[in-house]
């Protein structure tokens, strides 16, 4: 079985910036925030698809809509 998994380095400090989001949208209302704690690594499905704030694989996501 494969998990998505999220690793994050709670000593390591950053600003948020909205230019850097990986995003479709870049409005945050978190823009020029210190924060402690950022993410370093993103698996997908058994693959790694973030490492070090770069996109280093193509999306795995899929859309998935409610049932009725």
């Amino acid at each position: 079985m494969k998990a998505d998994i999220t690793i994050v380095d709670m000593n390591k400090e950053a600003t948020i910036k909205a230019a850097d989001l990986h995003s479709k949208s870049k409005v945050t209302a978190y823009d020029g925030w210190r924060v402690k704690g950022v993410p370093v690594e993103t698996i997908v499905r058994g693959e790694t698809v973030m490492k070090n704030g770069e996109i280093v694989h193509k999306p795995l996501g899929q859309v998935i809509k409610p049932g009725k």
